[in-house]
């Protein structure tokens, strides 16, 4: 029984972090090119340099995070990229990391797990397809 994955990734982080998630992006394009791209608008605004569409929800002022917040439950985003400044609390990043906790989602919280999740961003279904044959195996 093969799973269909989502086909969205969610992108925050705080203004200090900026220049590292541009730099994930541009060493992540080949693999998350057939990824939604979701983010807040002032983020999409300030990545409006990289040549990648970026589909903004409401600003994180506004609720936007709440937003995309919202979407992990509904197993709609397959991982979240929240480059997390813990002098910074403009975002809340203890809302994403008990959301992805609650429902298994990948979380990269700095630009080092950011870098790690690019090989399997490129392949997910392989995880999904060894985890069905260790089940299979197992039964």
């Amino acid at each position: 029984m093969s799973q269909s994955l989502p086909e969205t990734l969610v992108l925050l982080s705080h203004a200090s972090r900026l220049e590292q998630l541009k730099l994930w992006l541009n060493k992540a394009r080949d693999s998350i090119h057939r990824y939604r791209l979701l983010t807040t608008t002032e983020l999409a605004e300030a990545l409006s340099d990289i040549d990648m569409e970026f589909i903004s929800v409401l600003s994180g002022s506004n609720g936007g995070e709440v937003q995309l917040a919202g979407l992990i439950p509904t197993h709609s985003v397959l991982a979240v990229i929240f480059l997390h400044d813990p002098a910074d609390a403009e975002l809340d990043f203890a809302v994403f990391q008990r959301v992805c906790d609650l429902n298994g989602l990948p979380l990269a919280s700095n630009i080092g797990t950011a870098l790690g999740l690019i090989p399997w961003l490129a392949e997910p279904e392989s995880l999904i397809e060894q985890d069905e044959r260790d089940s299979d195996a197992a039964a």
